[in-house]
């Protein structure tokens, strides 16, 4: 053994970054001491990758392949939606443009389903005629011609089914006496007078006025090297209106004479998913009161807005109504005559929110607890979904200050659509099945509620729910009692 060394050195480790080599270098002993080497693995250098490191590789990389065909469906649902929603914002603003070209929101066209005017006769205020004080309207001609005969009951009200004490607005249809004919871009006024259109005529008028047709029906074909075709129908020019009733193409022509359909015009079909019906009710706001101070049986002006009701309704070109164009989405219009199917929840049904339930105090809507009628309801009663529509129903209630008692006369009902953007898990455990919701519109008054159903001493809004709702385009207006170019 070598003297110079020391008897028991130190050796610090060190990693070669060439060679793959251990080495070894005394911390203690002569600084001219030769570095000892240890050799502990072949000098070869790597060049691959271990069989865990490409295992690892493969399963993140699946997992991630996982998680983006995951998000694909999710995307595909929301695109869907938003188209959904753009298309029923288009077609609102153009349903609200044809009502008022057409002159749909002249009262004196609209009839309930056995063909009453719908308007007062004889109103000493002035007009001949005038809308119910405080009622609203629920235009809905497509659904009346659908739901005509023996079971056409339920098409008296909005929603359907719905009797006192519940809180509806009055459906009513348009007088088809009049050019409705919808390749006339501006249709005369005419009286109201009874209908004597067949009901084949009668369907056809409405499901071309109320259908919106801007998505038309072009199906891609199977063989990728064919072009797309749309679907073309010919309409009958022998009924009335003229140009509404499809008829068979291409006409085969009778003792050799071409018939009168052979010049019929042609008309491009859609796909008829979006269909529009108009809400028409009030303005009401959470600050108005009006009072009768001076006994002449028309509410004052109490707030000072230059808003003078009279007992009637009509607000003698004053007033405001809220008119709304609801657009729904492969609507089923035979619902009202017919039940709904086993499990499914009918298109119009009614949900109530107790005066203490709005949690947000009405503010825009908020947070709300939906509660079914009866107490054994079920979670289809209550069902909803995100981006869908409904109606809060109430009444707007006076109390004469001398007395504190309700004025009867000056009852009027208050109808605002709200959009549902979030919709929370169904309690059955609840006195009545209860459903939280979160909804996004005007303010809404918890002092509007009507009735105490449960018996708990509580009055409750109503809230009407519809399962094909997929807008609601809402403008304040005035109704056009004559024709709008008198403006």
């Amino acid at each position: 053994m070598r003297d110079d060394l020391p008897a028991n050195p130190r050796w610090l480790k060190e990693n070669a970054e060439v060679t793959s080599m251990t080495r070894y270098r005394p911390v203690t002993g002569r600084r001219d001491l030769r570095v000892a080497i240890c050799i502990l693995q072949s000098p070869a250098r790597r060049r691959g990758i271990t069989l865990l490191e490409v295992l690892v590789s493969i399963f993140i990389i699946t997992f991630g392949l996982l998680g983006v065909l995951a998000v694909i469906p999710i995307g595909r649902f929301d695109l869907a939606e938003m188209h959904k929603a753009d298309r029923a914002a288009a077609c609102g603003r153009a349903g609200l443009r044809e009502a008022q070209l057409r002159g749909f929101l002249n009262p004196r066209l609209w009839l309930y389903r056995n063909r009453i005017q719908a308007v007062v006769l004889g109103n000493p205020a002035g007009d001949a005629a005038a809308l119910e004080f405080g009622e609203g309207y629920a235009l809905d001609p497509l659904f009346i011609a659908n739901n005509q005969g023996p079971n056409d009951g339920p098409t008296a009200s909005f929603p359907y089914g719905v009797s006192p004490p519940f809180v509806a607005m009055k459906r009513v249809t348009l007088d088809p006496d009049f050019d409705m004919n919808p390749l006339t871009p501006i249709n005369a006024v005419a009286s109201a007078a009874a209908n004597q259109v067949n009901a084949a005529l009668h369907r056809a008028v409405f499901d071309r006025i109320f259908t919106w047709p801007d998505i038309l029906n072009v199906p891609v074909p199977e063989v990728a090297d064919e072009r797309p075709r749309q679907f073309i129908t010919a309409l009958d020019t022998s009924s009335t209106p003229s140009g509404l009733l499809p008829c068979a193409w291409p006409p085969s022509p009778v003792d050799g004479v071409p018939p009168r359909n052979v010049l019929a015009p042609l008309m491009r079909q859609s796909l008829a998913d979006f269909t529009w019906m108009i809400t028409v009710a009030p303005r009401v706001e959470r600050s108005d009161f009006f009072y009768d101070a001076d006994g002449d049986g028309q509410p004052d002006d109490y707030d000072g807005d230059g808003i003078v009701p009279d007992f009637f309704g009509f607000l003698r070109k004053k007033g405001l109504y809220d008119v709304s164009v609801v657009v729904f989405h492969k609507r089923d219009v035979s619902d009202g005559a017919f039940p709904p199917a086993p499990g499914e929840p009918a298109a119009e049904r009614v949900a109530m929110i107790e005066q203490d339930a709005f949690l947000g105090a009405g503010l825009s809507g908020g947070d709300v607890a939906l509660s079914t009628v009866a107490p054994s309801g079920s979670p289809r009663d209550l069902e909803l979904r995100k981006g869908q529509w409904l109606l809060l129903c109430g009444v707007q209630r006076v109390v004469d200050p001398s007395n504190g008692n309700l004025v009867p006369t000056m009852i009027r009902k208050v109808f605002k659509w709200y959009r549902v953007v979030a919709v929370g898990d169904f309690d059955p455990s609840a006195n009545r099945p209860t459903r939280y919701v979160t909804l996004a519109g005007p303010d809404w008054d918890p002092n509007w509620s009507f009735l105490d159903t449960d018996g708990d001493g509580v009055r409750e809004t109503q809230a009407a729910l519809f399962s094909d709702t997929a807008g609601v385009y809402t403008v304040t207006t005035e109704l056009h009692w004559n024709s709008i170019w008198e403006y």
